[in-house]
């Protein structure tokens, strides 16, 4: 039975609504790899976090969308300067319910990219990591574009699986079996919103090396379910999809590790 969204409604795709049963959030939260050190620094280079560009009547150093369960919150606090104003925001009480118990410090806000409660030129550096694919267009991108300060920078972050990997061609090509008219994430329509107006700088982006994400064959197939359309589908079909990503590792011994690799794509732009 989903939980219900006790703080207000905020309407979300019908997919997003498996995290609104806390042992879904939970399965995310464990299951999903984290951002390395060296992504995270190189994004915080991207901000501006000079007090002494700060216009008065700013709301916060830093807005993070589509925050999620924290993940990217928790490595974001380990490097950003002390007394840095963070703002963690999602559409999702549970996951902001996980993200205050790992974060207690950082302020949340409950809300979508498009409907953003802050005031007109507030907000110094608006981050997203992971969850670009799911924002409407272009309400989004004329949302940020209105809390941003001048000047302020917009960085979008995606864990993508390495498909040098041999195991992840199979695994994407299983993904999109399921799919559906699932969002998901593709360059062109994730990030074309920004590059198709004048009121951003050039977008630019770089490729870092990402995490890995190690474990045994049932931590591989745990990850695999943290996907919003394998996650909202009934138990039987999710065992039917567990055995078919399984067969991907014929041959592999049930407590043998299994290493997938990632990089990190991070998109950047000012406003002008």
């Amino acid at each position: 039975m989903e939980a219900e969204i006790k703080e207000h409604e905020v309407e979300v795709h019908d997919k997003v609504k498996s995290w609104l049963n806390p042992e879904m959030c939970d399965l995310y939260d464990s299951y999903r790899p984290t951002y390395t050190d060296e992504a995270v620094q190189f994004v915080i280079q991207k901000m501006d976090l000079d007090s002494q560009h700060t216009p008065a009547g700013t709301s916060c150093d830093i807005l993070e969308l589509g925050a999620g369960s924290g993940i990217f919150t928790k490595k974001l606090l380990e490097h950003l300067p002390k007394n840095t104003r963070l703002i963690a925001s999602d559409p999702l009480p549970t996951f902001l319910g996980r993200l205050q118990e790992k974060c207690p410090s950082v302020t949340t806000l409950q809300c979508k990219a498009e409907q953003i409660p802050l005031e007109d030129g507030s907000v110094k550096n608006i981050v997203a990591a992971q969850c670009a694919h799911w924002f409407k267009q272009p309400d989004a991108v004329n949302e940020i574009l209105r809390v941003l300060v001048p000047n302020g920078r917009l960085i979008l972050v995606r864990n993508e699986r390495d498909t040098s990997c041999c195991f992840v061609p199979q695994m994407i090509a299983l993904w999109n079996k399921y799919r559906g008219n699932t969002p998901g994430w593709t360059r062109k329509e994730c990030t074309e919103a920004y590059e198709n107006t004048s009121d951003f700088t050039k977008l630019q982006y770089a490729t870092l090396p990402g995490p890995l994400l190690k474990g045994s064959l049932q931590t591989i197939l745990k990850n695999v379910m943290t996907t919003s359309f394998l996650a909202h589908l009934p138990t039987e079909e999710k065992e039917k999809v567990q055995s078919e990503f399984a067969s991907i590792f014929f041959g592999i011994h049930e407590n043998e590790m299994i290493t997938i690799p990632y990089t990190t794509d991070v998109f950047y732009c000012s406003k002008v």
